[in-house]
């Protein structure tokens, strides 16, 4: 089970604040996720919707990152998380992957 929470961040004075996900240890590499093309709608369907194809076997394979400091190979029942460019490695449940990006397009949609 992944424990995380989402909010909006103000990092720069001239910016508007940026949606963060922060996720607890020991999947706290997870939080990266929310960088990149998953910080719009548009990459978290796409990621959603491959991750989707190979837990039915539509697919594959499907890789993706928030980021290079995290990368996730997606197998169908569980994923390996690539982490701190490749240093470490983890895996984590792939259903479990699924409902945190899930909830991401929740939040990401309520702006």
């Amino acid at each position: 089970m992944l424990h995380y929470n989402f909010k909006r961040k103000k990092i720069w004075d001239d910016e508007p604040p940026r949606p963060v996900m922060e996720v607890k240890k020991p999947f706290a590499m997870l939080g990266d996720l929310g960088n990149g093309n998953l910080q719009t709608l548009r990459g978290v369907n796409a990621a959603i919707r491959n991750i989707d194809k190979v837990m039915k076997g539509e697919k594959k394979k499907y890789s993706f990152g928030g980021s290079d400091a995290c990368l996730i190979e997606v197998g169908a029942s569980t994923s390996r998380v690539a982490y701190e460019f490749g240093e470490k490695e983890a895996t984590v449940p792939t259903a479990a992957l699924l409902d945190l990006l899930q909830e991401w397009k929740a939040f990401l949609s309520k702006k």
